[in-house]
């Protein structure tokens, strides 16, 4: 059998399916008969001409939030270079409501930089992160990290902040990963919980790309409390055999 294509939110069979990407006339018909799919599809084929950004907008009131994401990246996207506070903030108003309904979609893209775009309602602000981060957004669990930690839209709660640092670091974000390990290690605002720190730690310093955030950390750690970084250069030594981690230790021993 023919292989299916993804189109107008659904696989379907090539010949039955009247807009794809090779079929710009059938994506139009069915555009104009309604299917924010098919506007999308659109869109996206059309994407150097002026239609596609009014085909974007459609197909994101049409609930495809994809389309948000991509209408609201043209935006910033258009921004000159060296812009004023005042121009991003002009930005941040046209993407808002193109994020609060990627968001309302169920995007945790979406919602994590609606985050970041509201500036002036941290109430709304620690919504948004809190739906980013429950939907697997980093971006959504920096930010509740940050307003959990300072109080703001939300009583301050550094054992939940922490909590949030740990999901945005399994999701992939390096500077989360070091500020949840230092919390846990050094019993900041917290009980000291090692076993949550070193997989953080471990999570930071597997990569060899992250060599130099693992780094960082060690550093961070050894101006704050040398017996803590020694123990985490320690660990970094025996459970992932690197070497220079293995010398750190030594030095921080002596």
């Amino acid at each position: 059998p023919a292989p299916l294509i993804f189109t107008g939110g659904a696989c379907r069979d090539p010949k039955a399916a009247a807009c794809h990407e090779q079929n710009a006339p059938g994506c139009r018909s069915a555009c104009d008969q309604g299917d924010s799919g098919a506007c999308f599809t659109l869109a996206r084929l059309t994407a150097e001409s002026a239609e596609a950004s009014p085909l974007l907008e459609r197909a994101c009131k049409g609930g495809v939030a994809r389309a948000c994401l991509e209408r609201a990246d043209q935006l910033v996207a258009n921004l000159p270079a060296g812009q004023t506070p005042a121009e991003m903030r002009a930005i941040a108003d046209q993407t808002r409501p193109l994020l609060e309904q990627a968001c309302a979609l169920g995007s945790a893209e979406g919602c994590g930089k609606l985050a970041y775009s509201i500036f002036d309602d941290p109430n709304a602000r620690f919504e948004a992160a809190q739906r980013g981060c429950k939907l697997g957004s980093a971006r959504g669990c920096k930010q509740q990290h940050n307003s959990l930690r300072r109080g703001e839209g939300t009583k301050k709660d550094p054992v939940a902040a922490v909590g949030a640092a740990m999901r945005a670091c399994l999701a992939g974000h390096a500077e989360l990963c070091s500020a949840a390990a230092r919390t846990l290690r050094l019993g900041d605002g917290v009980p000291k919980d090692l076993t949550r720190a070193r997989q953080a730690e471990r999570l930071l310093c597997l990569s060899p790309e992250r060599q130099g955030d693992c780094l960082n950390h060690g550093q961070a750690l050894s101006r704050e409390d040398r017996q803590a970084a020694a123990a985490f250069y320690d660990g970094i030594c025996k459970r992932l055999g690197q070497r220079w981690a293995c010398k750190e230790a030594e030095l921080h021993r002596q």
